[in-house]
């Protein structure tokens, strides 16, 4: 558990080198939202990020965008830390031996980000999986129950966007189990 607190504060002390949001050579991002063969961006800044985010949403559940606009003001109000993130950091990719870390691999979703993305990313990897869960919120290097509205929104939004979008109703329950 200290060996990852040590890694995430490592991680957060890489200055940025900018307002923008990019893959760590300035070009576009990769998320799970899109595929993994596909980039987003690169982004001037988060606001443009954050924005095109919530417009990914649409068609067979255009009805949700009200609800999905509720929950983006808060998180497009506040100014987020751009961070450098790992992106899709969970239990597979992180190597341990003797009881320490001693490697992290698959790096190729890592950017500069708003801060929260990493907590976001891990959350939607470990959703369902008590354990991982556990392991998690006892290790807590986002501090305890950290961004809660941009953790509902972007539940809200795995569930309108991209490869995760589940239509119908059994989709339109959009509050985050966490």
């Amino acid at each position: 558990i200290e060996d990852v607190r040590r890694a995430f504060k490592e991680l957060r002390t890489i200055p940025a080198p900018s307002e923008a949001i990019t893959n760590i050579n300035g070009g576009p991002v990769r998320t799970m939202r899109v595929g993994s063969d596909k980039g987003l961006g690169p982004f001037d800044n988060q606001a443009a990020f954050k924005d095109v985010l919530l417009n990914m949403a649409g068609g067979a559940v255009a009805h949700r965008i009200p609800e999905l606009r509720r929950l983006a003001v808060p998180v497009h109000a506040t100014q987020h830390k751009i961070c450098f993130t790992h992106g899709d950091l969970h239990g597979d990719n992180i190597l341990i031996k003797d009881d320490k870390i001693s490697g992290i691999l698959d790096w190729e979703y890592a950017g500069w980000f708003p801060e929260y993305w990493e907590f976001t990313m891990l959350e939607k990897h470990i959703g369902g999986i008590l354990i991982a869960q556990q392991f998690w919120d006892a290790t807590a290097p986002f501090g305890v129950e950290p961004y809660r509205d941009e953790l509902q929104l972007e539940f809200a939004l795995w569930l309108c966007t991209g490869d995760t979008t589940v239509v119908g109703p059994d989709g339109d329950d959009l509050v985050c189990p966490r």
